[in-house]
């Protein structure tokens, strides 16, 4: 009887733990999401699902809201491409994070997860360093206009770093915090201490 108990309880732990973690999301072609960005909103909807949950995304810039982002499985863009389908130039765009470099997300998320990286990007015209050091905090419930959610608060310190061959001689840095829910398959909403980024939250979405 005890040790029927103890498999019992050992279960119980395993099943907690696992109900914790989240790996990377598939998503289905017609996808949509839409977010409040600072006053205005704007649409993100899946035009192309491909092999190895590959995916096309319109929408998912801020900066050129009509692009096409190539994303690959963690969630890392991997390519932009025009309204018409073409290769866009990230120079003209503004800020895009873009290679493989890029682990804005390291799945399976899971409370306590911890994961550095150093990443360059065009920003203005201008290649810049990056150095991020990111970490899941916990799983909690953040209410939205489109409902509350269960999510992973993912908060990442930023250095964008200064120097010589830089148009700053020293290191700028800020905090971001993004929730990312596992039934919405995206973030419901972000928050940033740079004054230059706008805060979302999730208004509306459909999965197909």
């Amino acid at each position: 009887m005890r040790l029927l108990l103890t498999v019992l309880v050992l279960v119980i732990v395993a099943s907690s733990v696992d109900a914790q973690s989240f790996d990377a999301p598939t998503y289905s072609v017609g996808d949509t999401w839409t977010l409040k960005e600072g006053s205005s909103s704007r649409e993100i909807k899946v035009l192309k699902v491909g092999d190895g949950g590959t995916v096309e995304m319109v929408g998912f810039l801020s900066q050129c809201p009509t692009c096409i982002v190539q994303l690959d499985r963690r969630l890392t863009i991997m390519g932009v491409l025009d309204g018409g389908g073409k290769p866009a130039d990230p120079t003209q765009i503004g800020f895009v994070p873009m290679g493989s470099s890029w682990q804005l997300f390291n799945f399976p998320l899971e409370p306590k997860k911890r994961w550095d990286f150093t990443a360059s990007a065009f920003s203005r015209g201008r290649s810049e360093n990056y150095e991020v050091s990111s970490r899941v905090e916990g799983l909690e419930d953040v209410k939205t206009p489109a409902g509350t959610f269960k999510a992973y608060r993912i908060v990442r310190d930023i250095v964008l770093k200064g120097g010589q061959a830089q148009a700053r001689v020293q290191d700028l840095k800020w905090q971001t915090t993004t929730w990312f829910a596992p039934d919405v398959k995206y973030s419901v909403k972000s928050t940033s201490t740079n004054r230059n980024a706008q805060d979302t939250e999730l208004l509306s979405y459909s999965l197909k």
